[in-house]
This record gives structure tokens, C-alpha cells and sequence, in this order.
């Protein structure tokens, strides 16, 4: 497996044009957030001090979720060309079992989103510095990374998934297209979630990736909040924090830190388990 694990990682950072489109997205984001949404953002809050690190600290909160769902996509086209070629056959036809067969494609996708969310959380950092905010604190950056590995698993264990209904790059490319355009919605970048209607908010607490946003935007915002709304109510700043998804909450009841982390050990595990018996379900069909 270790060998398949590694041929699967040369194979995607070797693609240039690949590894390009799968941070797309994030370079989508990031060109709109500093062409009008950081300012419009930020404009709309008043002039208040620290509110350019306040509204830095979320946006890049919110990367941190849609780079891991973009790039373990995009590294998980090997085994979207592995089936084209036919390729996948000769492993199934090998000692392998199903599971690590997929357990490889999994980790292979896993290590490629760890090392570009980190690149991700580095540059994210240094971006905010530069514009007047300040580091993480050594805990926060352990707890981020923590979340960070999480939000990976779950992320490569929802795209294994799907992957495993796509044998065709063109069939990929275009569900690809899909969840670069929704990944920002989904995460709340575009469009705080506070604003948008019910329904709609529903829709986002229930993916599950959406609930590493939060615990990403707690972790990043909790400086500069005390730092803007150092004078403000603590209703004013609840309302904030709701708007914004740094809180969710369902039937009138937040909801804690716990249940979020629970989602994603849930999610990670199920989307996995699901993966292996589709491939062998499929593989049996034909």
C-alpha cells in the first residue's frame, strides 16, 4: 500500500495544471475577497478598531475548510484515471483487498490536502500579520492543526465517495466545477450565513464541513473580537458571532464544541465505510 500510497502523490503534484485547478477555488475566493468583499465587509461594520484583522481572521477561517474539500478532489482524479485506464482492475486483480485499495487513494488525498491547507494556514497567517493583525498563540496553532487533520479526513472521506460514482475525466471535471462553485457558499465566504434565509442556513448546518468552519472562525476571530467589540454588549456581539457562523444552532439551542467534532468523526468514518462497499458493490456488478 505504501508504494500505491506513494505513486498516487507523485502522480497529482507532478500534474502542474491539476494541482492549479484544485486551488482554484481558494484563488477565486481569495481575488473577490480583495477586490470588494473584505471592504464591503469590513465598510459595513463601521470603523471600529481591529476590524480589518477581524474580517482577515474569517475569511481565512473559511479557506481553511475549502481547500481541503478542493484539493482532496483534485487528487482523487488519479483514481478517476486509473478506472479510464483500467488500471484499477489490475489492482482489484492483485492481493489487495478493497479496503486498502481504498484506504490508499484515501490517504494519498488525505497527505496532498494536509500539505496544501497547511501551505493554506502559513500564508493565511503572514497575510494577516501583514495587514496589521497579529499571530495565533501556540495553542491556538496546535488546536488549528488538530482541525485542520480532522477537517482533511473528512473532507478526502466525502470526496471517496463520490469519486467512486465517476469514471470519466469529463464526468469528474464537471462535478469538480460544482463543488468549487459551492464550497464558498457552503462555507459562508460569499455570504454570511446569518443573513441568508432559513432554509437556506439549515442547508449549510447540515453539511457536515461547514461545522469545521466554525470551529476554524472561533479559533482565528477570538483576538480580534475582544480587540473590536472590546466596548460592545454581549448581545451585540452574540448577534455578531451568529451572522457571521461562528454560532449555530438548532431549535433555539447552540450548539457545542463537542457535537461539531463529533459530526466530523462521524462523517469521516461513514463516507469511508461507504466508499469501500460501493467500490466492492460496483466491482461485483460488473
Amino acid at each position: 500500500m505504501k508504494a500505491l500510497l506513494i505513486r498516487n502523490m507523485k502522480l497529482f503534484f507532478r500534474d502542474r495544471v491539476q494541482v492549479f485547478y484544485s486551488l482554484l477555488s481558494v484563488l477565486i475566493i481569495i481575488g473577490l475577497y480583495g477586490l470588494f468583499l473584505g471592504e464591503n465587509i469590513s465598510s459595513s461594520m463601521g470603523d471600529y478598531e481591529g476590524t480589518r484583522f477581524l474580517i482577515d481572521s474569517w475569511i481565512i477561517g473559511g479557506l481553511l475548510v475549502v481547500t481541503p474539500m478542493t484539493t482532496s478532489l483534485g487528487s482523487l482524479a488519479i483514481m478517476v484515471e486509473d478506472k479510464h485506464n483500467k488500471i484499477i482492475k489490475d489492482f482489484a486483480s492483485s492481493p489487495l483487498t478493497s479496503r486498502t485499495l481504498m484506504l490508499s487513494y484515501f490517504l494519498s488525498s488525505a497527505f496532498i490536502a494536509l500539505i496544501m491547507s497547511t501551505i493554506t494556514l502559513l500564508l493565511g497567517e503572514i497575510y494577516i500579520v501583514l495587514n496589521g493583525g497579529n499571530f495565533l498563540g501556540s495553542k491556538d496553532i496546535i488546536f488549528a492543526f488538530g482541525l485542520m487533520l480532522l477537517t482533511v479526513l473528512t473532507s478526502s472521506s466525502m470526496m471517496l465517495f463520490f469519486i467512486n460514482f465517476f469514471s470519466s475525466m469529463n464526468a469528474f471535471a464537471a462535478m469538480s466545477t460544482i463543488v468549487g462553485t459551492l464550497a464558498g457558499f457552503l462555507t459562508g465566504i460569499y455570504v454570511p450565513i446569518g443573513v441568508l434565509p432559513q432554509t437556506i442556513q439549515t442547508l449549510i448546518k447540515i453539511f457536515p464541513l461547514s461545522h469545521s468552519a466554525v470551529l476554524f472562525r472561533n479559533i482565528f476571530m477570538e483576538k480580534p473580537i475582544e480587540i473590536t467589540f472590546k466596548l460592545a454588549a454581549k448581545e451585540y456581539i452574540y448577534n455578531f458571532k451568529f451572522e457571521m457562523g461562528l454560532i449555530y444552532n438548532f431549535r433555539e439551542r447552540n450548539m457545542s464544541f463537542s457535537q461539531h467534532i463529533i459530526i466530523l468523526v462521524v462523517t469521516a468514518c461513514i463516507f469511508f465505510a461507504l466508499s469501500v462497499k460501493l467500490y466492492n458493490f460496483r466491482r461485483t456488478e460488473k
